[in-house]
């Protein structure tokens, strides 16, 4: 920013004379975050117990949010694996998809059970999905957001239960 001249009090008591250049010194950061997060590696592994389900996926890192203050959510279809594939066919959930959100957004804990998404040790999270219809087939995708609402899914897995 560059000033022309000098500023001048109203009653011409006090004069001052900041200069030609006036350099201002801010934290602010006034990037937009438009990046979602990004993960090594999108797969999720999926592994079957009675009406149970766990998922296992690696977490994410971003450019502006702290990987710990990344929130993690589960999306489940009973009906297609599009169902769920994709960010704008989970917002859209045309019928007969009805893709359902069973694991809200939250971030990864330390530990935990049934709706809690935890460490898996290492880069990975995991978290069951509790009950579920015996002998059936079921699409689960994961999704991760940063703090600037970001999203970005992981790639579909098929889970069956077992009888």
């Amino acid at each position: 920013m560059t000033v022309h001249g000098k500023i001048f009090n109203q009653s011409d008591e006090l004069n001052i004379d900041i200069g030609n250049t006036l350099t201002i010194y801010s934290s602010t950061d006034f990037k937009i975050d438009r990046i979602a997060p990004e993960s090594s590696n999108y797969s999720v592994a999926v592994s079957s117990s009675g009406s149970s389900i766990n998922l296992n996926f690696y977490l994410a890192a971003d450019d502006q949010s702290l990987t710990s203050n990344l929130q993690y959510s589960v999306v489940m279809s009973a009906y297609s694996i599009n169902c769920v594939d994709t960010l704008s066919h989970i917002a859209g959930n045309i019928t007969p998809c009805d893709a359902r959100l069973v694991i809200p957004f939250q971030t990864v804990s330390g530990s935990g059970s049934g709706e809690t998404i935890r460490s898996a040790g290492e880069n990975s999270a995991e978290v069951d999905v509790d009950g579920l219809d015996s002998n059936e087939t079921y699409y689960f995708n994961v999704l991760v957001k940063d703090e600037e609402n970001n999203i970005k899914v992981y790639q579909v897995v098929q889970g069956d239960t077992g009888g």
